[in-house]
């Protein structure tokens, strides 16, 4: 589902552990044309500043949760290929025309094979 356009400013971002994680073929305008396999967790809690400068907090979840954890990471220096599985960095030609059914049934993971990306895996 759409999420609204926010402003954080100074956000900390707490992942809520009781919940479960996903796996999800991340990609980034900043590695451009490449994707890799992250594991990240469903839900977490953001707060910080708007920018009007008062004090916001949401529990988010989904890929608005995915989102931000992505993009507070960016305010560290951290891009997706440093969460990404090591060796699941592929070129996104590797998910054209169905290659991926000729991947190994449980690699890298179970439920990689049969997650296109912009989705998520449907396995823990």
């Amino acid at each position: 589902k759409p999420f609204p356009h926010q402003f954080w400013i100074n956000p900390t971002i707490t992942p809520q552990l009781d919940k479960n994680t996903s796996w999800f073929w991340e990609g980034c305008l900043s590695v451009p044309g490449m994707r890799g396999w992250v594991e990240r967790p469903n839900v977490v809690k953001i707060h910080g500043w708007n920018e009007r400068g008062e004090y916001i907090e949401a529990e988010l979840d989904g890929l608005a949760a995915r989102v931000a954890q992505h993009e507070y990471d960016h305010m560290d220096g951290v891009l997706f290929p440093d969460r990404a599985l090591p060796g699941t960095l592929l070129p996104v030609k590797s998910f054209d025309e169905n290659r991926q059914e000729k991947w190994p049934e449980e690699w890298p993971t179970a439920g990689a094979r049969r997650t296109k990306p912009g989705g998520f895996s449907d396995l823990q």
